[in-house]
C-alpha cells in the first residue's frame, strides 16, 4: 500500500478505469475529464490505470493527483469520499462495501446495469458516456458530495454488508445448489 494514503491532508476520490481497457470507445476520456475537473478542488486523486490504458492521453496531471498502475482499491476507498468510476460491478461493490458514495460514467458491457442499481440505492449519480464532459462531471461530483443522503445512504448499505459472513453465505449456497437434484 502507498505511504501516501495515510498522510493526513485533503479527502480521497478514486478514479477508476475498467481492468480491461476499451481504447476503441476512449475510456480514457473518463479518467482525463476527471483529473482537469478536479484539479482545483479540495481533495486529492488517484487514478487506477492499466499497462493497457495510455497514460500520455491523460494529459496533465495536476498537482493533487497520483496514477497508479495498481493500487488495491479497498485501500484507497477505505480512505475516501468519493469513487469516479466506469461502474464495473467489482469496484462499485467495494465502494458499497467501504460506504463510499459515486458518480459513474458506464462504458458497456454490464456497466449500465450496475450503475442503474447504484442509482436506484441512491449512492451514485450516473453521466452517459456520451454525456461526459467537465461540466456535467463537475454537477454530479458536487450533487454527490453536498448532499449528505448520498453519504448516508452508502454508509448505512456499507453496514449491512460488513455485518454479513459473505464465505458461509457462498458455502451454504453452494451447498444448496449441490443438493438440488
Amino acid at each position: 500500500m502507498p505511504t501516501y494514503l495515510d498522510v493526513p491532508e485533503a479527502p480521497w476520490v478514486l478514479v477508476t478505469l475498467s481492468s480491461a481497457p476499451q481504447p476503441q470507445e476512449g475510456e480514457i476520456a473518463l479518467a482525463r475529464t476527471a483529473l482537469r475537473t478536479l484539479a482545483e478542488s479540495p481533495v486529492r486523486v488517484v487514478v487506477t490505470l492499466t499497462a493497457g490504458h495510455p497514460r500520455d492521453e491523460l494529459g496533465t496531471v495536476p498537482a493533487n493527483a497520483r496514477i497508479e498502475l495498481f493500487v488495491p482499491h479497498s485501500a484507497v476507498l477505505k480512505r475516501s469520499r468519493l469513487l469516479v468510476s466506469h461502474a464495473g460491478h467489482g469496484v462499485v461493490a467495494k465502494a458499497l462495501y467501504y460506504g463510499v458514495p459515486m458518480v459513474l460514467v458506464p462504458w458497456g458491457r454490464d456497466q449500465p446495469g450496475v450503475a442503474a442499481r447504484a442509482a436506484a440505492l441512491r449512492v451514485a449519480e450516473v453521466i452517459a458516456r456520451h454525456d461526459l464532459t467537465e461540466q456535467r462531471l463537475a454537477v454530479a461530483i458536487h450533487q454527490v458530495l453536498g448532499t449528505p443522503r448520498y453519504q448516508e445512504n452508502a454508509t448505512r448499505i456499507a453496514g449491512r454488508l460488513q455485518t454479513r459472513d459473505a464465505i458461509a453465505m457462498a458455502r451454504a449456497q453452494i451447498e444448496a445448489l449441490l443438493e438440488t437434484p
